[in-house]
């Protein structure tokens, strides 16, 4: 599959390319940890470290073959998507390369008309698990 000259490219399994996404929407949330104690005077305590944390992903996408329709549609497809890794392009100003890899799930699916010869929609994604977060310097 080809990305058709997006930046931010979705793979699957470390290597195969199965979406270019623009427009992409990125919503992580922590819930928190109350630590209050009798010692606190009535005074509301967080703990530093969050409790369940989730990510949340929505993009439009541009592909060139139907994986993503099929993944949504086939009932008896897992809608996991597992060892997901969506590269964001590197910034100029840091020549920085940012990486989050991990399980989600296919929440929502949303396919438009076809343009030029490649299939475009929308997609919603929800973190199954750990992720991996990877900011990588191009200097090394």
């Amino acid at each position: 599959m080809t990305a058709l000259g997006r930046d931010l490219l979705m793979r699957i399994r470390d290597e195969q390319i199965i979406a270019g996404l623009t427009d992409v929407t990125l919503s992580w949330s922590g819930e928190s940890v109350e630590i209050t104690s009798n010692e606190d005077e009535g005074i509301r305590r967080l703990d530093e470290m969050s409790g369940q944390e989730q990510i949340e992903i929505s993009a439009d996408f541009i592909s060139k073959d139907y994986q993503l329709l099929i993944l949504a549609l086939d009932r008896q497809q897992s809608k996991l998507l597992q060892n997901i890794q969506i590269d964001w392009p590197r910034l100029s100003s840091s020549g920085n390369t940012i990486r989050l890899r991990g399980d989600f799930r296919l929440s929502s699916f949303e396919q438009s008309a076809n343009y030029k010869e490649a299939i475009t929609g929308s997609i919603s994604l929800e973190s199954a698990g750990p992720w991996t977060f990877i900011n990588e310097n191009a200097g090394g």
